[in-house]
């Protein structure tokens, strides 16, 4: 039997550009990326702990052991900001299809990097309030990303 070919044919669509510039990544996508890259964090700074225990004879750390917490805020730090200055996606952000990006469309240096994870970090600390501004604003950006002139976008 002669199999019969089908008349339509796939068309490969373009994407085009959108005048109006990038779309911003909703906050329920941004807060799935985070609760994935939180995950992963308590992953990374279990294997810190365990590694920072034998630093310590193997006897557990003080509640306010300074070089402790010291060196977990670092761990983050540096989880973060590596990821978001080579690509601009964690692995939470990449699942979700998303990108942290300078205001004009560049990627991220160090300095942005730091800045949006410092400012995050302190806006969130205050009960949230970078969070709150995204649900008002009408892109979606959170507080940290206006004052840091970030933008997260959709990463489709």
């Amino acid at each position: 039997m002669k199999q019969r070919r089908s008349s339509r044919v796939r068309s490969c669509r373009k994407r085009t550009i959108d005048p109006s510039g990038p779309t911003h990544a909703g906050i329920l996508r941004r807060i799935a990326a985070i609760f994935y890259d939180g995950i992963l964090l308590v992953g990374v700074l279990f294997t810190a702990t365990a590694l920072l225990l034998t630093l310590n004879h193997g006897e557990a750390f003080s509640s306010g052991n300074v070089y402790y917490n010291a060196a977990l805020i670092l761990m983050s730090l540096t989880f973060f900001c590596w990821f978001w200055t080579h690509g601009g996606q964690t692995l939470g952000m990449r699942a979700w299809k998303i990108r942290l990006e300078k205001a004009d469309g560049t990627p991220c240096d160090t300095r942005a990097a730091l800045t949006h994870f410092f400012v995050g970090i302190t806006l969130s600390l205050a009960l949230g309030m970078g969070w709150w501004f995204a649900l008002m604003d009408r892109k979606g950006r959170a507080l940290q990303d206006i004052i840091c002139r970030t933008r997260v976008v959709r990463a489709d």
